[in-house]
């Protein structure tokens, strides 16, 4: 009795390990962000254009920035999704 036990302990064990290797990882979903900086001597918002990624928004806006003197923090990262053009924002 004990060794019948084993062996379908040991069978089920196998169709499980074997059943989870089908599974394939889902790939990571792109997000693309508005890149948006304020000019304080216009005192007002400048749309630079659109990113694919939080850092590349950060990079870009703050170069931006830095090129044009202005202060580094004075950006602002909108996440694009299909139901808003600003679903999060990162400052």
């Amino acid at each position: 009795m004990f060794c019948r036990s084993a062996a379908l302990l040991f069978v089920l064990a196998n169709v499980l390990l074997i059943g989870g290797c089908d599974q394939k990882p889902k790939p990571t979903e792109t997000k693309y962000f508005h890149i948006w900086i304020h000019d304080e001597k216009k005192d007002g918002d400048m749309y630079l254009g659109k990113a694919k990624g939080l850092s590349s928004c950060r990079y870009y806006a703050k170069r931006v920035l830095r090129a044009n003197k202005m202060s580094a923090d004075n950006y602002k990262c909108c996440l694009i999704t299909s139901n808003s053009q600003c679903a999060e924002e990162d400052k």
